[in-house]
């Protein structure tokens, strides 16, 4: 019998430990850093869903392009419209910007603004949650990035309850 309550508690225990939120581990980001891989240029494809408050969703796929030694992100869009963007690492004016200091592990840009979460699994998981006397609080609620050579999924949750997810 004491036996199967050990048994009970150990499979309780680590139950709870898989299904720790990312969000309730705050972490330095000096700390983090080394335990991210070293990104490397990469070009793949992308799918991007985009669901409103009122859970509409609109999607959208093309190709996707990291370029290290430029310190380039592009997002050539192929549907449902054809348009292509192109940030630098000096473009901090949209989420974009903070994809590509993450990327390029430019830290310094973020964390001013933002408080670090981190875990890792079979896949590491960094969270990001605007400091309340920051700017981007106005319009970021939260960012989930995970991946394990490189970023495979970024969720984004606007402020106004959007949230935009987005898989490489």
């Amino acid at each position: 019998m004491i036996k199967k309550i050990l048994f009970i508690l150990f499979l309780l225990f680590f139950s709870l430990e898989a299904n720790a939120e990312l969000f309730d581990s705050p972490k330095n980001i000096e700390d983090i850093m080394p335990e991210l891989p070293d990104f490397t240029s990469i070009k793949c494809k992308f799918k991007q869903e985009k669901t409103t408050s009122n859970n509409i969703t609109f999607k959208s796929s093309g190709n996707f392009t990291f370029d290290k030694e430029n310190r380039l992100i592009i997002f050539e869009t192929l549907e449902p419209v054809q348009t292509t963007s192109k940030y630098s690492s000096s473009d901090f004016k949209q989420i974009n910007g903070i994809i590509s200091a993450i990327i390029n592990k430019n830290y310094d840009r973020l964390k001013n603004k933002f408080d670090f979460y981190y875990m890792k699994n079979s896949e590491w998981q960094l969270g990001l949650i605007p400091k309340k006397d920051s700017e981007i609080a106005k319009y970021i609620n939260k960012i989930k990035i995970t991946g394990q050579k490189n970023v495979s999924t970024i969720i984004i949750v606007a402020a106004n309850g959007v949230k935009t997810s987005i898989w490489f």
